[in-house]
């Protein structure tokens, strides 16, 4: 039997609402793209979840449904439009529960807002997962862009400038959520420095963009977190530091026109760097959307949990599946839901998907996952370019909040993925370096906006590099090297 290997991680994470996910890939991806995902397998132990993916499966459907996009604009077009619909429905549903006195509401009513919740979910990830479906878990679409890039620099005797051309040529001009509130937040410094009301201010900024960096279980971002910022801000110029980003906004578009025009671009080379900056800004989008909905969504699971006696962490170990019966018969074994938390396994059958835990999970796992072979003596990694530059420094991993304790400016991050919660450590590396992702991936996208060189796609830098290894980064080439 050939064996799936793990593939994808992610940290600080439940089984709800990733197994939505898991339900829209294996079961109703066919209904748009022709085709479902072959089934994976979700492990999950204390926050932290790996998928078990058969090799070679994303490829294929990247390869299916690559040519479309490339070939139909018209479709891309309105396949755009209805993400963004389906996004503001969405938020739609989680603010109207976020909005309710759910306290008054009967066990139904919640549980039409949960199933409401679930069905809007899905809707925006059929169409939201675009970006994810071209790229597969081998950038494929972005090592197009590369292969591109790299024969037209070669013309021009600039190879060693791909990196700088590929950030600009990738990042996207219209601005992410963490932009906006950056610019709002010197705004709110610029009043508080005219007079303005600074602390009723911050409050209003905090209920605003309090989610930013929430991923999937939160917390959300105190007042005392937005105090401190302003702190930190104290000694800066609030109108010159926005008038400083706003300019670096026209600048990448300059550049980004002049580089088109320098390259000789062709009609459908130009298009598909523009699909590139469409990627790159959707994929955070819809991330933008799932944090805040995620963090208004779980006002419903904390109630649900209060009429249970369970924890919201509990709650989100309860399958759609088995919500109904539950909330409406009020009968719950927190017993099973801590051992699901401790160590579980999630497996998709035929038509929906089962949770298993303690030794039958560890069979599972056993029976149908092999391990990948990793060549991990080398001290040469190769990645793709973010964010072009170089750093040298000392290694840290970061994968979950927790590590970010004792991390120092200066230090070179590495991480599976990143994510929201690892923002405050980002901000203070010299450069990033991941395992997985590609242009539209989290590192990629918040490097750019920080201008922190950054190499994504390196497979295994958390296998060879170890916490304090001096290592150089070259952001320009893709490459990371111990010193």
């Amino acid at each position: 039997m050939k064996k799936r290997v793990f593939k994808v991680a992610n940290h600080g994470v439940s089984i709800y609402p990733l197994c939505l996910l898991g339900e829209v890939l294996y079961y109703d991806f066919h209904k748009l793209y022709g085709k479902n995902y072959e089934k994976s397998i979700a492990e999950f132990s204390q926050g932290v979840n790996r998928f078990a993916i058969m090799p070679g499966s994303h490829e294929k459907i990247s390869h299916l449904i690559t040519p479309k996009v490339i070939d139909n604009l018209r479709w891309v077009k309105q396949f755009f439009k209805k993400i963004y619909q389906n996004s503001a429905q969405l938020l739609n549903q989680a603010d109207r529960a976020f909005k309710t006195d759910l306290t008054k509401k009967n066990g139904k009513e919640l549980l039409t807002f949960y199933q409401s919740y679930n069905q809007k979910f899905k809707q925006m990830y059929l169409y939201g997962w675009l970006p994810n479906a071209v790229e597969g878990l081998e950038s494929i679409f972005s090592d197009k862009l590369e292969f591109v890039l790299a024969n037209k620099l070669k013309k021009l005797n600039k190879s060693d400038k791909i990196g700088e051309y590929f950030s600009i040529l990738t990042t996207p001009a219209k601005d992410s959520e963490r932009e906006r509130e950056q610019k709002d937040f010197l705004k709110l410094l610029s009043g508080a420095k005219k007079g303005k009301d600074l602390a009723n201010r911050l409050k209003s900024h905090q209920a605003k963009y309090c989610w930013l960096q929430y991923n999937y279980d939160g917390p959300a971002l105190s007042l005392n977190y937005f105090i401190n910022q302003a702190k930190q801000y104290s000694k800066v110029n609030p109108d010159v530091q926005l008038e400083k980003i706003i300019r670096q906004k026209k600048e990448l578009v300059g550049k980004q026109r002049l580089f088109i025009e320098e390259l000789k671009l062709s009609d459908r080379d130009e298009y598909l760097f523009w699909l590139g900056r469409q990627f790159a800004f959707i994929k955070n989008y819809r991330k933008d959307i799932l944090y805040k909905s995620y963090y208004q969504n779980d006002r419903l699971l904390k109630e649900i949990g209060r009429r249970l006696g369970l924890s919201v962490r509990q709650v989100k170990h309860i399958l759609p599946q088995e919500m109904p019966k539950i909330l409406l018969g009020g009968k719950v074994d927190s017993n099973l839901l801590n051992q699901r938390i401790k160590y579980s396994v999630l497996f998709y059958g035929p038509k929906t998907p089962k949770v298993f835990v303690g030794g039958q999970a560890k069979k599972i796992i056993k029976q149908r996952v092999g391990e990948e072979k990793v060549e991990t003596k080398t001290s040469e990694l190769k990645g793709q370019v973010a964010f072009s530059g170089r750093a040298k420094g000392k290694v840290k991993i970061v994968n979950a909040v927790g590590d970010m304790i004792g991390f120092k400016k200066g230090q070179i991050l590495v991480s599976g993925k990143t994510n929201p919660n690892l923002i405050a450590a980002m901000k203070r590396a010299a450069a990033i370096v991941t395992d997985q992702g590609g242009l539209t991936s989290h590192a990629a996208i918040v490097s750019r906006e920080l201008k922190i060189p950054c190499v994504v796609g390196t497979k295994i830098a958390t296998e060879v590099l170890k916490n304090g290894d001096q290592v150089e980064v070259d952001a320009n080439q893709g490459i990371v090297r111990k010193a």
